[in-house]
């Protein structure tokens, strides 16, 4: 098998956990909050990622700084400069897995999951964010999964996808 971490954005560290309360809560200017996910990656690369990257380790993101180019270039924030704002601190992925869900579906499972809904999750928005994502992740190496598909055929494409590019280096 593969040595992997696990890891995901906003992290559970200082700056991670003041992402989520102002998220919930509502009261945060697109300025503040990139500042706030800047702070938080750099912590996440220095406590997690490089040490993992060290150990030859796999690492496995659920958001990463793709999301922070979506997000927040869809609030208006200049995507030339957090592209570049985040490459300067963190590592460039290998891949980048896209998993593409239209909005009404994702509307569905926002309203079915008990988290409270944030700031982003806003229809109009939603939308922008998603038109986003399809034009950035064209900066990297992606794959893009059809969300609509159980978890089951997903995970088995993907592992196909992955053992095909890595050339069996999963087994």
């Amino acid at each position: 098998g593969i040595n992997c971490v696990f890891s995901y954005e906003p992290t559970s560290g200082p700056f991670g956990e003041k992402i989520k309360e102002a998220l919930i809560k509502k009261e945060i200017n697109s300025q503040d909050l990139r500042v706030l996910f800047l702070k938080d990656r750099k912590w996440h690369v220095e406590n997690i990622i490089i040490p993992a990257l060290e150990a030859q380790k796999w690492i496995i993101l659920d958001r990463y700084y793709l999301s922070t180019l979506a997000y927040q270039s869809s609030q208006g924030l200049s995507l030339r400069e957090l592209l570049i704002e985040n490459e300067t601190i963190a590592p460039i992925p290998d891949l980048v897995i896209y998993l593409d869900l239209p909005v009404e579906i994702a509307f569905k499972r926002i309203g079915n999951r008990e988290k409270k809904i944030t700031i982003f999750e806003k229809r109009e928005f939603l939308e922008k964010v998603i038109e986003t994502y399809k034009r950035c992740i064209k900066l990297f190496n992606y794959l893009i999964i059809d969300a609509t598909k159980s978890v089951e055929e997903n995970l088995k494409y993907l592992l196909e996808f992955l053992d095909s590019k890595f050339k069996g280096s999963l087994s």
